[in-house]
């Protein structure tokens, strides 16, 4: 029961990370009569500093493989010729062989992660990330796909403020075929049974182009 010897407790549960227990202890302490000077103007200033300090990181992880047999590895069509419609008239392609169906096994893979760690005024901040890619026994059926997601979320008096920049990449046969930024803002009400939202969401695309079809 020796005050020192809590203030010191009080000192490394902040430390690793457990502000709240922290935060109890001290005005606890703070609360007896029997503590002495230095030690209550010792966590008067830890108080100030423990209220404004965010809590230690959280951290989650996933990770996946699998083996998959799949009947269009490629994404070919169905027919193996072309129809094309000309001022001139019909006329049939035929698809080279490479842009036909191809069936075969291919290993999966998938790796996500998230972190979330509350900021001052009740604010907390998300981020999260996912990769997954495809490897197949030719490299110009493997695809690679990425997202990332920077979140803030602001509790309010009625409702929730969330406030969150996304970036987005997919590449197939070591092309990109898609990169994707958006930045979204919504609230949304706390209104029982349901749960109005309210919104706005832009987006930055970006493809690949070529100068000849």
């Amino acid at each position: 029961n020796h005050a020192g010897a809590r203030v010191d407790y009080a000192d490394a549960l902040a430390l690793l990370g457990d502000v709240d227990s922290a935060r109890a202890l001290a005005e606890a302490l703070l609360s007896q009569a029997d503590v002495p000077a230095a030690a209550r103007q010792h966590l008067q200033a830890r108080l100030q500093r423990w209220q404004v300090a965010p809590s230690a990181w959280q951290f989650a992880a996933m990770l996946g493989a699998g083996l998959a047999w799949e009947s269009n590895l490629n994404g070919g069509p169905g027919d193996s010729k072309l129809w094309l419609t000309l001022p001139e008239g019909g006329l049939s392609v035929q698809l080279v062989p490479e842009a036909q169906p191809q069936s075969g096994f291919a290993r999966l893979y998938h790796v996500g992660a998230s972190a979330s760690r509350p900021l001052a005024a009740e604010r907390q901040l998300l981020l999260r990330t996912q990769l997954r890619w495809r490897d197949a026994a030719a490299a110009g059926n493997d695809y690679q796909t990425a997202q990332f997601d920077a979140t803030l979320v602001q509790p309010g008096a009625h409702g929730e403020l969330a406030a969150q920049l996304s970036h987005g990449e997919q590449h197939f046969a070591g092309a990109r075929l898609l990169g994707e930024t958006r930045l979204l803002a919504q609230y949304q009400w706390r209104i029982s049974p349901c749960a109005p939202v309210l919104g706005a969401d832009a987006a930055w695309r970006r493809f690949p182009s070529a100068a000849i079809l």
